[in-house]
């Protein structure tokens, strides 16, 4: 009986046991979570530190480069954007609906006449006239006889600026009527702050002073009765302030208001103060004029026309 009791009892104490296990490993894992808690609260300051430096660090980046981005435009963007700002206002090309808001007066083109030369080649004198005081323009010209293009090239007029075209030495026999006809006409408005008086400026800069012109006849070169060239010679004088790479002289002869001879002469590296004695052969006909004018014929508004030595 004493065993039989002994085995009744033998289930109870293993339960017992179970139950203390699992209460033991409920403590150890409660005391796991406090330890943690605890530690969690003794460094939670460290951890706003790291997440206030973390924090203190990424607005400093941002801030710096703002700042550096925003002094870079104070000292050099702004100034790039208050040029293009000018530049797009007062000067460059000038688009369409400019135009249309703004209209200049279009450009005259007079009929052009035809000079016979001794060599039985034909030079072709055009002409014409920009009314306006503040645009200059640039195009294309062509000189036409019905369906013929004669002669072409690029050409520009300044502002208040009547201006020549000429095509030396055209071997065409006959023309019949002819056009001079401008086409891709592109306006430029002059830059008012850096040009005030745009006469003052003109005259500043193409102060070429001409003298001593003379035509000497082929009979006096002791030249052939065959070869009718005579010779014209002049000084030009740069009285300008300015060195120019080249300039084209027009050289025209006038009598009673029509032009009867026409030629052209390029000066190049033509130094300001310098003087140039010039002699050039002269084609056409030399013995009947009244006034000679020789004109220079260079873009002042073109910085690339200009020699610096900076």
């Amino acid at each position: 009986m004493d065993n039989k009791f002994s085995r009744q009892q033998q289930p109870g104490w293993g339960e017992s046991s179970h139950a203390k296990q699992t209460d033991l490993s409920q403590i150890a894992g409660r005391e796991k979570e406090l330890l943690f808690g605890l530690w969690y609260i003794e460094h939670l300051p460290s951890f706003k530190k790291i997440l206030i430096g973390v924090l203190i660090a990424v607005s400093v980046i941002t801030w710096g480069n703002f700042l550096v981005s925003f002094l870079y435009y104070l000292a050099f963007g702004m100034n790039q954007d208050n040029k293009m700002l000018a530049d797009m206002v007062s000067s460059g090309s000038i688009g369409h609906q400019y135009f249309i808001d703004n209209p200049v007066i279009d450009l005259e083109v007079i009929p052009p006449i035809i000079l016979a030369n001794r060599d039985k080649t034909s030079d072709l004198v055009g002409e014409i006239v920009n009314g306006n005081r503040k645009y200059w323009a640039e195009f294309d010209w062509n000189f036409v006889a019905g369906s013929e293009i004669i002669a072409s090239g690029k050409g520009f007029v300044l502002p208040d600026e009547k201006k020549y075209i000429l095509a030396l030495g055209q071997t065409a026999s006959a023309y019949g009527s002819i056009e001079l006809v401008l086409a891709h006409i592109q306006w430029h408005r002059i830059d008012q702050k850096k040009i005030k008086d745009w006469e003052s400026f003109r005259q500043e800069h193409l102060y070429i002073e001409i003298s001593d012109e003379k035509f000497i006849s082929g009979r006096d070169l002791n030249l052939s009765d065959k070869i009718k060239i005579d010779q014209l010679k002049f000084r030009a004088v740069n009285m300008s302030p300015y060195n120019y790479r080249e300039m084209k002289l027009a050289i025209l002869l006038f009598r009673g208001g029509g032009i009867t001879s026409a030629g052209e002469y390029t000066v190049e590296d033509f130094m300001s103060g310098q003087e140039r004695d010039i002699s050039m052969a002269w084609k056409g006909e030399s013995g009947l004029y009244s006034e000679i004018r020789i004109i220079p014929e260079v873009n002042i508004l073109d910085d690339k026309v200009y020699l610096n030595f900076n």
